[in-house]
Order: C-alpha cells, then sequence, then structure tokens
C-alpha cells in the first residue's frame, strides 16, 4: 500500500510540471464592421506555438480614409517576436495596409508567456477552480501521509 502511495504522488507532481517549452496560445482572427465586446469569444481554439513565441491579443480598427470604410479586427495568437512582439505587430498591420489608412488601437496589445493566457475573460461566476483545488488537495494529502 506504501508503494502505491508513492506512485500516486509521483504522479500527481508530474502532472504539476511543465514539460517542454512548446507554449500553448489561444488563436483567433475575427474581423467585424462594428466594435463588439468580445468577437472572439467562444470561437477560440488552442494551438500549440513553435518555440520561441510569446502569446499576443489585440484588437484594432482600420479605416481606409479614401472609402471611409472601417472596420475592427481581435487578434489571438502565438508571435514570434519575443519582449518587442506588440512593437512588431503594430508595424507589420501598418506595413501591409495603405499609408493613408488610419490605424487606431481599442484595446492595448499584451503579450503574455503562460499556457493560454490570452484566453478571452469569463465572467467571474464561471472561472473555473475545481481542476486547481483537487489537485491541490491530492499533493496535500500525499505529502500528509508521508508525514
Amino acid at each position: 500500500m506504501n508503494m502505491l502511495n508513492s506512485l500516486s504522488c509521483i504522479f500527481i507532481a508530474l502532472c504539476l510540471l511543465k514539460f517542454g517549452n512548446c507554449l500553448e496560445c489561444y488563436s483567433c482572427n475575427v474581423t467585424v464592421s462594428s466594435n463588439q465586446d468580445n468577437p472572439c469569444k467562444n470561437v477560440e481554439t488552442l494551438t500549440k506555438c513553435t518555440d520561441p513565441a510569446v502569446c499576443l491579443s489585440a484588437t484594432y480598427s482600420l479605416e481606409d480614409p479614401k472609402s471611409r470604410v472601417k472596420y475592427y479586427s481581435t487578434i489571438k495568437s502565438c508571435y514570434f517576436a519575443g519582449p518587442t512582439a506588440c512593437d512588431r505587430f503594430l508595424k507589420n498591420i501598418r506595413t501591409v495596409n495603405s499609408p493613408d489608412a488610419k490605424l487606431e488601437i481599442s484595446e492595448n496589445c499584451l503579450t503574455c508567456s503562460e499556457p493560454g493566457c490570452n484566453k478571452s475573460k469569463p465572467s467571474a461566476a464561471s472561472t473555473p477552480v475545481f481542476v486547481p483545488s483537487v489537485l491541490a488537495v491530492a499533493l496535500f494529502c500525499c505529502i500528509f501521509n508521508k508525514l
């Protein structure tokens, strides 16, 4: 029985560790004609990134001065630019569009490096706490059994 407890503790400890350097980020690319609260909610997917990468999340609007058409884009993805990812991302957006186009950042461009950190924020009432709680209790039981 003691061997089973030891194996359980090792298994739980291994589950808590992060293996490798592959970061997982949420991906979404939505363009709409009116500014929406969260166009990526429920359509974003978890994607494995190629190292080195950061998770990027940005919302911007772009208006073509000739046609006076304005659209809003929300992008979430793996991005391969390190700490200057937002600067490079915005520079790339400016480069691929007309120099006369008016670019506005609706929300801050953010980068992060934790798995899934660029996911759309759920409402406070639906924040999942079950899995971390169960893992913490299981680890506590393993440590307590050892004493």
